[in-house]
């Protein structure tokens, strides 16, 4: 993608975390995460924004990702109606991708 006149390659990642309880060993909360990364950078120099939201999995997260920073969003008829999908799909010249790597939770029920 192109932010500005700067390409940034990127990868884009989307996975679950469990977190278990130490004294039981069981499940005690899942998370869903889509986290877009920008490729070649050192870890340690590379800022990290997260952005977290009740519900999922995914569906609390999808107009944070897919409607303001992540690298693609949902192309709108802003500031008029949208109507409902499907949608297309457009760069995002407004990501903060070219400033920090990006992570987006929720939790699952």
């Amino acid at each position: 993608m192109t932010i500005g006149r700067k390409k940034i390659n990127y990868t884009a990642t989307a996975g679950h975390l469990v977190i278990v309880d130490p004294s039981s060993s069981q499940p005690e909360a899942r998370l869903f995460y889509v986290a877009f990364t920008q490729d070649n950078q050192k870890e340690e120099a590379c800022p990290v924004t997260f952005f977290f939201y009740n519900g999922g999995p995914g569906s609390s997260s999808v107009f944070v990702l897919l409607g303001s920073f992540a690298p693609r969003r949902i192309r709108t008829s802003m500031p008029g109606f949208t109507p409902p999908a499907p949608y297309s799909m457009e760069d995002n010249s407004d990501s903060l991708l070219d400033k920090s790597d990006l992570v987006s939770c929720s939790s699952i029920p």
